[in-house]
C-alpha cells in the first residue's frame, strides 16, 4: 500500500515539474519577445528582419537549454513553499551557468 501511494506521489510530482518547465519555457520565449518589442518602441513592424529571425531560429534552442540547465540545478525538484537556502543557491548556480552558456554561445557564434 506504501509502495502505491509513494508511485501515485511521485507521479503526481513529475507532471508537476513537467508543467513549470514548459512554463519557464514559454516564459523565456515571451520575455525574449517583449524585449525585442519594448527595444523598438512597442512596434511589430519597425523590429528589423535581422533580430527577429535571430530570434526565431535561435528561441526554442535557448528555453530548452535554460530548461535543462534548471532542471540539471535542481530547480524543479523543491517544493515551493518549503524553499530553503539550498534551494536559493541552486538557483543562482543554475542562472550564472545560463550566462556563462550564452555568453559564451554569443561570442563563438555572434548571435
Amino acid at each position: 500500500m506504501l509502495k502505491q501511494n509513494l508511485s501515485v506521489y511521485n507521479w503526481s510530482r513529475l507532471k508537476r515539474s513537467a508543467a513549470v518547465a514548459v512554463l519557464d519555457a514559454l516564459w523565456i520565449a515571451l520575455s525574449f519577445f517583449l524585449a525585442l518589442w519594448i527595444r523598438f518602441e512597442f512596434r511589430l513592424t519597425s523590429i528589423p528582419e535581422k533580430y527577429f529571425s535571430v530570434y526565431c531560429s535561435t528561441i526554442i534552442w535557448w528555453a530548452l537549454l535554460c530548461v535543462v540547465v534548471l532542471a540539471v540545478a535542481g530547480a524543479y525538484n523543491c517544493i515551493w513553499r518549503y524553499i530553503g537556502l539550498r534551494d536559493l543557491l541552486r538557483l543562482i548556480v543554475g542562472y550564472a551557468a545560463l550566462v556563462g552558456i550564452g555568453l559564451f554561445l554569443v561570442v563563438m557564434f555572434s548571435v
